[in-house]
């Protein structure tokens, strides 16, 4: 495999970084067409991707026994078992 070296890559900026769907390029843009194969076939990647991470606060991690002890009280009040629990409050974290 060949490694990209540090003079050669681009970087490009999420708000005005674009997919084109017809030629399958990464660009940015700020126009309606695609400046590479002239198609409007694009879709903002900051769009897609939910916006601007900037700003928003950086994830919390969990000491282990920390979250050994959640889960063992969140299972006891919702009467299931420990595992049932984990994955329940799993899905909870990844929606917040």
């Amino acid at each position: 495999m060949n490694w990209v070296k540090a003079r050669d890559a681009h970087f490009l900026g999420l708000q005005t970084a674009v997919l084109c769907v017809a030629c399958e390029l990464i660009s940015e843009n700020n126009t309606p067409q695609c400046l590479a194969c002239g198609s409007q076939a694009l879709i903002g990647l900051s769009r897609v991707l939910g916006g601007s991470l900037r700003g928003q606060q950086t994830a919390q991690l969990i000491a282990d026994a920390e979250l050994d002890r959640l889960v063992r009280e969140f299972a006891a009040v919702e009467k299931i078992d420990a595992d049932t629990a984990t994955r329940r409050l799993e899905q909870m974290l990844i929606a917040a």
